[in-house]
């Protein structure tokens, strides 16, 4: 643990010394990840993954996907759930309910017959061209949180707390 704790104050310094920011991004990159207890804990059962953006002209299907498809890999190698709501029942649920955009997230969870809803709302995309040009790299600040969609409201929102 020493050690470990040691690696870190080194990695911390090579960021502060100019001309070390190459070592500095490689050691940081390379040191084993830093886990952090879990502030709550996803159901096992059916869980909407819920993914919309603040402002319409920064939508992106090609980053939603990716974003998407990450997470649930995350969820799977973690063992945290593998039931998540397949995004072709909430497109189905949008197309089939008129009033679907004044849904309450609880709503949506019900009528897809989830345990919850993981809410992701994407408040800025930006897609950036890497130092090489040959990647495009996105820059986002989003905002989560999960709610229980049999709750009663006041106690639907789960995570964060209020």
């Amino acid at each position: 643990m020493r050690s470990y704790l040691w690696g870190i104050v080194l990695v911390g310094l090579f960021f502060f010394l100019p001309g070390c920011n190459i070592i500095g991004a490689i050691a940081y990159m390379t040191a084993p990840p830093q886990m952090k207890d879990a502030e709550i804990e996803l159901t096992t059962g059916r869980l909407v993954l819920f993914i919309e953006y603040a402002n319409s002209s920064e939508e992106n299907p090609v980053f939603t996907r990716a974003f998407r498809e990450r997470l649930i890999e995350i969820f799977r190698e973690q063992e945290v759930n593998d039931q998540i709501v397949p995004p072709e029942e909430i497109l189905r649920l949008r197309q089939v309910k008129a009033d679907f955009s004044r849904w309450s997230l609880q709503k949506i969870g019900r009528e897809l017959d989830a345990e919850q809803v993981l809410y992701v709302r994407i408040e800025r995309l930006r897609m950036q061209a890497s130092a090489d040009a040959l990647l495009l790299t996105p820059e986002v600040r989003l905002q989560m949180k999960v709610i229980a969609p049999r709750a009663s409201p006041r106690e639907a929102r789960l995570w964060p707390g209020p």
